[in-house]
């Protein structure tokens, strides 16, 4: 069964309602959860459309949840937003993250990646995952498919 929902993985419950209240205005349907190790138990039970991942949580961070889903190679389909006021575009790539954006994001930005990876219009040249569309090129890689041969750059974030 396809999944609907958007997993919210953040640990500060002021952002993470923020996100619950901005998704579900826009019709999304949400769970959120304080930190990784809720999230592998939530996903034990459904796995969800999308996740938006902090990375900096207590209990179980980011990277050590990033680094459980991706050994699932059923939960590895699903993409994966880096929200972070820490890491960069690169912690992102080394996480085989789908997008990165940076803390505090506005709302607009949120709002077009998630559009974006839920009801994807491009996918993987290669293993058919929903990828971000390229500013350039008709071929898009997702982060673990990607060759450095063909596809050096990858727009995460739209152009300001």
């Amino acid at each position: 069964m396809l999944a609907t929902d958007i997993m919210i993985i953040e640990d500060d419950p002021d952002v993470r309602s923020a996100l619950v209240e901005l998704l579900a205005d826009e019709g999304y349907p949400t769970r959120a959860v304080s930190n990784g190790a809720e999230a592998l138990g939530e996903l034990e039970h459904a796995a969800p459309r999308l996740i938006l991942l902090d990375l900096l949580m207590p209990v179980m961070d980011g990277w050590t949840f990033r680094a459980h889903q991706l050994d699932d190679p059923e939960w590895a389909r699903i993409p994966v937003v880096v929200l972070s006021a820490i890491a960069g575009v690169e912690s992102a790539a080394s996480l085989a993250a789908d997008a990165y954006l940076a803390k505090p994001a506005f709302a607009e930005r949120v709002l077009g990646i998630v559009s974006a990876l839920y009801n994807p219009t491009t996918t993987c040249g290669s293993c058919g995952r929903a990828v971000l569309p390229r500013r350039f090129g008709d071929v898009a890689f997702c982060r673990r498919c990607m060759d450095e041969a063909t596809d050096t750059e990858r727009d995460v974030g739209g152009g300001d």
